[in-house]
C-alpha cells in the first residue's frame, strides 16, 4: 500500500510525504516540497504515477489518501491508469471528520465540549487556581486540539476523574473572587456553577463519552501498527450497533448520529474493505448457524456419515452375534479351553492353584477355630459347675466331722 499525507515543517513550508506500508511495516519512501506548486489533482496524481513506476505495479494493492475532494479525485485518476490499484480513503481522517460533524451538527454535544474545554483552559492558564489544584489533584486537566476533534474525548474524560479534586478546590476556603484579576471574575463564576453542577454538566459529560467512545476506540484501532483495513468493516458495524443501544439518546439523537456515521463511511469504503473483511480468518469462523444455534446449547461432535453408521451397525450386530455364541456353548469345552490354558502358562496356574488352596485353608480353618472355641468354652462350664459342687459339700462334711469328734470326748 503507499499512503500519502502532507504537513508543513517548521518554516512552514508544505511538504509531501510517501511512505509504503505492508504487513510488516512501513517504510519512509520520499519527501517533496509543495512550496510555490499547484496543489491540485493532477499534481498529486504525477507524483503518486512516479512512486508507482518505481516501487512497480505488481507491488501494489491500493493507495491511501485523505478523503478531500483533491485526494479522491487524484486516487480515481490512479484507478483509471491502472485497474488493479484501488485507492482508499484514510479511515482514521474520516473517523476524525464524523467527530467534528457530531461537535458542528449536534448542539448538546457542542455545549458540553465547550464547558469542557473552558474549565480545563480556566484551571491551566490561570496560576493561583492551577496551584490550588496541584495540591489537591494528581494529574492536570488535559485540553484538546484545534484540528483533532478525537481529542475531545480524552479532554472530557480528564474532569470526569478528576471530579472530587475539582469539587474540593470550589468547596476550598480560599476560593473566592479575590483569588483572580477583576477581568477572569466572570469566568470564574461561570467555572464555578459548571463544576458545581448548576445546569447537569456532569451527567451530559457522561453522555458525550458515551457517543464518542465506540468512534474514538476503532480510531485508535486503525489508527495503530500493522495491518487493520480488514477490521474496519465490521468494527463499523458494530459502532453503528452500539449508537442503536444507547439509553441515554434519544430517537431523534440516534437517528443524527447514526446518519452522520453512514455519510462518512459511504465517502472512504471501498470494494477492498470488504474483500479483506470477509478474508479475515477471525470473522470467516463467523457464520449464520453460529448465530442461530442456542446461547447455553454444547454443540457435540458432528453427525456420523451414512458409511460410517452402516459400519458401526455391523460391528454392533457382529459383537451381539459372537456374545450368543459365546454362551450357548457347552461348559465342558470351556473347562477344556481353561486347562489348555493352564498347561500352556504354568505360572498363572500355579497363582490360581495357591490362591484356591489358600481360599480353601481358611474356609477349613475356619470351622476348626469355632469347634476348639466351642470345647474351651464347655470345659470351663463344667469346671465352673464342678468348683460350685465341691463348695456346697464342704460345710456338711465340717458337720459330720465335729459330731465324731464330741463322740469320742464323750466315752
Amino acid at each position: 500500500m503507499l499512503q500519502m499525507d502532507g504537513w508543513s515543517d517548521r518554516r512552514n513550508k508544505p511538504q509531501l510525504n510517501v511512505m509504503v506500508s505492508s504487513p510488516v511495516g512501513t517504510v519512509f519512501w520520499k519527501s517533496v516540497c509543495m512550496e510555490g506548486r499547484e496543489k491540485n489533482s493532477k499534481a498529486y496524481f504525477k507524483l503518486l504515477d512516479g512512486v508507482i513506476q518505481e516501487i512497480g505495479e505488481g507491488s501494489i494493492v491500493g493507495v491511501v489518501m485523505d478523503i478531500a475532494r483533491v485526494c479522491a479525485k487524484a486516487g480515481k485518476m490512479v484507478e483509471a491508469k491502472y485497474p488493479d490499484i484501488f485507492s482508499v480513503g484514510c479511515t482514521a481522517h474520516a473517523f476524525d471528520l464524523a467527530l467534528e460533524d457530531m461537535y458542528k451538527c449536534m448542539d448538546w454535544l457542542k455545549a458540553v465540549v465547550d464547558k469542557g474545554n473552558q474549565v480545563g483552559k480556566f484551571f491551566t492558564n490561570v496560576d493561583k487556581v492551577r496551584v490550588i489544584y496541584n495540591r489537591i489533584a494528581s494529574a492536570q486537566l488535559k485540553r484538546s486540539t484545534v484540528t483533532r476533534f478525537a481529542t475531545n474525548f480524552e479532554m472530557l474524560q480528564s474532569p470526569k476523574a478528576g471530579r472530587n479534586p475539582l469539587e474540593l478546590c470550589v468547596c476550598n476556603a480560599a476560593w473566592v473572587e479575590k483569588l483572580v484579576r477583576g477581568e477572569q471574575v466572570a469566568a470564574f463564576n461561570t467555572v464555578t456553577h459548571i463544576i458545581m453542577d448548576t445546569n447537569g454538566f456532569w451527567k451530559a459529560v457522561d453522555k458525550a463519552i458515551a457517543v464518542m467512545e465506540p468512534v474514538v476506540k476503532l480510531l485508535r484501532l486503525v489508527d495503530g501498527p500493522g495491518a487493520t483495513m480488514s477490521k474496519v468493516y465490521f468494527g463499523m458495524e458494530a459502532v453503528v450497533a452500539r449508537m442503536r443501544t444507547l439509553d441515554c439518546l434519544s430517537e431523534a439523537e440516534k437517528t443524527d448520529v447514526e446518519k452522520i456515521l453512514m455519510d462518512r463511511w459511504a465517502f472512504m469504503t471501498s470494494e477492498l474493505h470488504c474483500a479483506t473483511a470477509f478474508l479475515d480468518p477471525k470473522y470467516r469462523t463467523h457464520t449464520v448457524a453460529e448465530e442461530d444455534a442456542p446461547p447455553n446449547k454444547k454443540r457435540g461432535r458432528p453427525p456420523l456419515s451414512a458409511v460410517k453408521k452402516a459400519a458401526k451397525a455391523a460391528a454392533c450386530a457382529e459383537a451381539v452375534k459372537a456374545a450368543a455364541a459365546e454362551a450357548r456353548r457347552p461348559a465342558r469345552k470351556r473347562t477344556a479351553e481353561v486347562i489348555e490354558d493352564n498347561e500352556e502358562n504354568p505360572c498363572l496356574s500355579r497363582k490360581k492353584q495357591s490362591s484356591s488352596s489358600s481360599s480353601s485353608s481358611s474356609e477349613d480353618s475356619a470351622p476348626q477355630n469355632i469347634e476348639e472355641e466351642e470345647e474351651m468354652s464347655q470345659q470351663s462350664d463344667d469346671s465352673g459347675e464342678a468348683d460350685g459342687d465341691e463348695s456346697e459339700e464342704d460345710p456338711s462334711q465340717a458337720q459330720s466331722h465335729g459330731k465324731e469328734q464330741s463322740r469320742e470326748e464323750d466315752e
